[in-house]
């Protein structure tokens, strides 16, 4: 679900010099998105980075590519083609992730 890649709290990478989040503080959308692939890859320090690729659209129009940071249970867990519908909304821990690089918008449209 959702929940998991909200509550991915694993590791952090770079946060980007432009950080655009696509919701205005407090803003509730519809999220449709599906897990499209996930790989691991070893930091510089020798442990693990588990990556998660999603793509989907936001209140049905807009669509995105995302980067979204997980843990080893997640990547054990979480199967490529898990699908979440619902409604999410702004909120500190989700904008923090965003501004923390736990997710990563790879293209917005």
């Amino acid at each position: 679900s959702l929940m998991i890649f909200l509550s991915l709290t694993g590791l952090i990478i770079t946060t980007p010099a432009r950080v655009v989040v696509p919701w205005d503080e407090g803003q509730c959308m519809w999220l449709n998105g599906t897990v499209e692939d996930k790989e691991m890859a070893e930091d510089s320090s020798g442990g693990m980075n588990y990556f998660f690729l999603v793509n989907g659209t936001l209140d049905n129009e807009t669509s995105f590519h995302a980067q979204v940071i997980g843990t080893q249970f997640d990547y054990l867990f979480v199967p490529i083609g898990l699908h979440y519908e619902g409604e999410i909304c702004d909120t500190v821990p989700l904008r923090e992730a965003v501004y923390t690089g736990i997710i990563r918008f790879i293209d917005i449209r």
